[in-house]
């Protein structure tokens, strides 16, 4: 792969550097390709001790090796400040990637990203789900985005 460097001069002047690289085909970019985003901003309550669906995102089909990176969003509560609800981030209904759980009434906000290495072809489920430990359980906010981000 050969690469260099240019300076091109855009408005007022200004000069940007961008890395070119001369060797490869657009079509053989991988980044960026397949973004998949769910959300739902309403709010959503459960007295249910088991976890129940938020939120889905589906995954393209996707091959062995593939790295798909997941991005969350959401806030919960519980309906008293003595109690406390729970919420998860599961790819396929089997793999919890995160848990958290939250005491109290006040809105508490949790996100983060993971990336997965694609290990069966096909595609993929990633959900959002919450329950309450006691009390009711509250969730807002929900959203997914999922991304094939590299291929080898």
């Amino acid at each position: 792969m050969s690469t260099e460097v240019y300076e091109k001069t855009v408005a007022a002047g200004k000069v940007e550097r961008e890395l070119a690289d001369l060797s490869i085909d657009p079509s053989e970019l991988y980044f960026g390709t397949q973004f998949e985003a769910e959300s739902d901003e309403t709010e959503s309550s459960t007295t249910e001790i088991t976890f129940q669906q938020k939120l889905r995102l589906t995954t393209p089909s996707l091959e062995i090796d593939d790295k798909y990176v997941v991005f969350w969003y959401f806030e919960i509560k519980a309906n008293l400040q003595n109690k406390n609800a729970a919420a998860q981030v599961q790819v396929d209904d089997t793999t919890v990637i995160v848990e958290s759980e939250r005491e109290g009434n006040e809105w508490f906000p949790v996100s983060g990203f993971y990336i997965a290495n694609i290990a069966i072809v096909g595609t993929h489920t990633i959900d959002i789900d919450y329950r309450a430990i006691d009390g009711t359980a509250y969730i807002r906010r929900a959203r997914l985005i999922g991304w094939r981000v590299e291929v080898p």
